[in-house]
């Protein structure tokens, strides 16, 4: 049997539209009154008193300057990732902080939300043009029909959507990275039928090869928790209809749809990487 297997052009470019109008999003924590708004720039707002939070700077995340390197030992901090640039603030150390969504999802989606044991707060978005996101109308009018490829039994390119058993999975045209030497992927999945649905899945279910031979093996960190174990464990999640449900490789696999990273540098010579799915739901198989 064919595995379903989704294929990356490389070098990769994505391009993200700008938009003219600066609408925002937020994020109101409950215990204190302090909102997290981004408007469609990407920049980053905190209305809250320098009692509470104090800027630090704004920085880039790459191979070698990864979010949790950006936390400051002792002293507390929020940090906000948007796509690939990140805010951190130094937050009050006496008080209690609780983080949630208020805003509409229009410009960005909120990808995690983790208080650390030490109590920083990492809150990241990624944009929807990025993660690849369709919004969807809130009109009476028909739902169209879901466009992709059904049931395919060769490789697609990344950002196509792939239809199985009223599931639509798209794999994101980027990757990313927190540690070097890795690879993270983001996949888009979606309830296309007319009835909420179970997906189960394990994270060895997926595999990713380039066209050059060379295997990329899922990574694990035991120091956070992240056992190999968990590699094949079956995980399983609720989605309504037409809901929307991020898959994303993430340092600490806190929820049914944090991913593992792929361990490796991608070859210089490397023309195409290729994900494969076998086991994924029903993505397996095809």
């Amino acid at each position: 049997m064919k595995k379903l297997a989704i294929c990356f052009l490389l070098p990769l470019i994505i391009s993200v539209t700008s938009c003219k109008t600066e609408a925002e999003i937020g994020y109101q924590p409950s215990f204190i009154p302090i909102r997290v708004s981004v408007n469609s720039r990407g920049n980053v707002n905190l209305s809250a008193g320098r009692v509470f939070a104090t800027p630090i700077g704004i920085f880039d995340i790459n191979a070698s300057q990864t979010l949790y390197s950006l936390r400051q030992g002792d002293t507390r901090v929020l940090i906000v990732r948007v796509d690939n640039k990140a805010t951190v603030y130094e937050l009050s150390a006496e008080e209690d902080f609780q983080v949630e969504f208020v805003g509409d999802d229009t410009l960005y989606t909120k990808v995690a939300l983790e208080y650390q044991s030490d109590s920083d707060v990492i809150l990241e978005l990624e944009s929807i043009q990025l993660a690849g996101i369709q919004t969807t109308s809130t009109t009476s009018e028909p739902t169209p029909t879901p466009k992709g490829i059904h049931n395919p039994t060769q490789p697609v390119q990344a950002g196509t959507p792939v239809l199985v058993d009223d599931f639509s999975l798209t794999v994101a045209d980027s990757l990313h990275t927190d540690y070097a030497n890795t690879i993270g992927v983001t996949l888009v999945l979606q309830n296309i039928g007319n009835r909420q649905r179970l997906f189960w899945y394990r994270r060895l279910a997926i595999s990713i090869k380039d066209d050059l031979g060379n295997e990329y093996s899922s990574g694990y960190d035991t120091l956070v928790g992240n056992y190999e174990s968990k590699l094949y464990d079956t995980q399983q999640v609720e989605i309504e209809s037409s809901e929307t449900l991020i898959f994303k490789s993430k340092s600490i696999w806190t929820r049914p749809n944090y991913l593992q990273y792929f361990v490796g540098s991608v070859s210089p010579q490397a023309k195409k990487l290729m994900i494969e799915f076998n086991g994924f739901g029903p993505f397996e198989g095809i």
